[in-house]
């Protein structure tokens, strides 16, 4: 879902239980430039904000993050590569941080085609079980 500074949406999260708050918050965020996580919780059927008939009924995490200009358009490239080469790409993005680690809230990595990783994750972040690196060559 994107929200522009002057609370205009385009695309939807829920079946609209949720923007309305998301918006609110998301100008908070844009405010402060700083990312932040919001737990909506409609599972428990007491509550009176979530519980009442929403039929939601589940858990959701949600990062609300600034849409900077470089961030948008490192994504946009990835999603053009893929589609050029009818190949895969992802994109990781941190949710939580726990203990010492050298990362924060709503830092990405994108993993293009070619296998190229480009962000700004710590290059621990992409060992598996075996210790096996994958590539690290990052862009510039």
């Amino acid at each position: 879902m994107l929200i522009t500074e002057s609370g205009e949406t385009t695309g939807v999260l829920s079946g609209g239980c949720l923007e309305r708050d998301v918006c609110e918050r998301a100008q908070k965020v844009m405010r402060s430039g700083t990312p932040v996580v919001v737990r909506y919780d409609t599972t428990n059927k007491d509550d009176v904000v979530w519980g009442l008939g929403l039929g939601c009924n589940g858990i959701i995490d949600l990062l609300i993050e600034p849409a900077a200009t470089e961030r948008v358009a490192s994504v946009m490239q990835l999603l053009a590569e893929c589609a050029e080469r009818d190949a895969s790409g992802a994109i990781a993005t941190v949710f939580h941080v726990d203990g010492n680690v050298e990362t924060t809230i709503g830092a990405r990595a994108l993993l293009y085609p070619d296998g190229t990783i480009d962000g700004n994750f710590p290059p621990l972040a992409f060992q598996h079980s075996s210790h096996q690196n994958y590539s690290t060559n990052l862009r510039p």
